[in-house]
């Protein structure tokens, strides 16, 4: 893959990633996605098991059910400029769940 279409995929990338209207690859919005924010905190750290697997997160979710509070993520991340970053115990975080188009009703 040629540098050019390595930066055209990041950038596509980076535009299906955002939050709002999705990009149709046109620059064209489409309908509006909804969305869901919640809040939470890194517990802790889970090592992988038998230094096999990864490192992962646990996090609190603020605003769920006790029984459904906790989840458990990869702890690799980029940040902005590309670079590798990890998540550290007590970091607030913004939880953000987006529809696809299609996906949600009206409620009326």
């Amino acid at each position: 893959m040629s540098s050019g279409e390595s930066g055209e995929l990041e950038q596509k990338t980076r535009q299906r990633n955002d939050i709002g209207p999705a990009q149709d690859g046109t620059g064209e919005p489409l309908a509006p996605r909804a969305v869901l924010k919640l809040s939470g905190v890194v517990q802790k750290l889970v090592p992988g098991v038998g230094g096999i697997g990864h490192e992962r997160v646990q996090i609190e979710v603020r605003g769920a059910d006790d029984l459904y509070c906790e989840l458990r993520v990869d702890n690799a991340l980029k940040d902005a400029e590309g670079n590798k970053v990890k998540l550290a115990p007590g970091a607030e975080l913004e939880i953000v769940i987006k529809v696809r188009p299609g996906g949600a009703k009206a409620v009326e």
